[in-house]
């Protein structure tokens, strides 16, 4: 599923000595099938933004079309939205509230009018694609661990099918293994259901690794947008908003300075380990 966003803007507190620009005339689309990252420091707007996305909040001004459909104005179709545009909140097992991890799960699809044969197929889908056996289901999602939790959390979302996955940081508070393991689910059932995934992130190296292509916000105005190599070639700009390319990528850079023949597209460890193997083949 397609997604445009045209001028869009959002005031907290509009009048009030409180009010503040928390988006400002951003426009950007999305076409159907996109892995893309959404990154920014705390506070740029990017949790803002997404929740527009789905329509938990509406903009002061600006379009948001999804699909076929607009979702902004007063004559604004949202019926059945968040069917269609799943959010995964930050810490998103603090959202979970049901006796067992079936009834977690089941919470959308029942909520859409399906058949009870065609909610536990969903139930059992979405358990497989996060990598949750069927045998837990009639676990408590309050008694099993931390990544377990996240993951209920996240097929709760999936079950319903949306067209739009956006998931905002959802790996927070996890340790390197559990927040691989989430993050390769995420790109695996992004190929399996050729769905469009917006990751909201703070990690350059998630970001390389995982999606085609990158909008960075900055107090509320989108700064950049493009592939890995556009936006990563503005590494100055993006080190004066607090932010930076990935590690490997500095790397990379500095070994250059040394005339070491690298690319410039290195934005992982395994693009660096290739590019590597070929100077070692070059010299043997």
């Amino acid at each position: 599923m397609n997604l445009k966003v045209e001028n869009l803007s959002y005031i907290y507190a509009p009048g009030t000595p409180h009010e503040k620009h928390a988006i400002k005339d951003i426009s950007f689309s999305v076409e159907s099938g996109e892995f893309i990252g959404l990154i920014g420091h705390s506070g740029s707007g990017k949790s803002t933004l997404v929740q527009q996305l789905n329509g938990l909040e509406k903009p002061t001004s600006g379009t948001i079309t999804v699909g076929d459909r607009v979702i902004t104005g007063k004559n604004a179709d949202t019926k059945g939205l968040c069917f269609e545009v799943g959010l995964v909140f930050q810490y998103p097992e603090q959202q979970l509230f049901a006796e067992t991890i079936y009834q977690d799960i089941a919470f959308g699809p029942s909520n859409m009018g399906l058949s009870q044969k065609e909610i536990d197929l969903r139930v059992r889908t979405a358990m497989e694609l996060v990598g949750l056996p069927f045998s837990m289901a009639e676990k408590s999602p309050f008694a099993v661990s931390g990544g377990q939790k996240r993951r209920v959390a996240i097929a709760g979302v999936l079950a319903m099918e949306p067209g739009i996955l956006i998931l905002d940081e959802p790996t927070a508070g996890l340790d390197p293994k559990g927040r691989d393991e989430i993050l390769d689910s995420i790109r695996k059932i992004h190929k399996q259901m050729g769905m469009t995934v917006i990751l909201v992130s703070h990690s350059m190296e998630d970001v390389a690794k995982y999606c085609d292509r990158l909008l960075v916000l900055n107090e509320g105005e989108l700064m950049l947008s493009g592939t890995l190599a556009e936006v990563f070639s503005h590494a100055d700009e993006l080190k004066k908003v607090g932010l930076s390319v990935p590690q490997v990528t500095q790397m990379a850079q500095k070994l250059r300075e040394k005339d070491i023949n690298l690319p410039e597209n290195i934005f992982t460890v395994q693009d660096a380990l290739q590019e590597i193997l070929k100077l070692r083949g070059k010299l043997c």
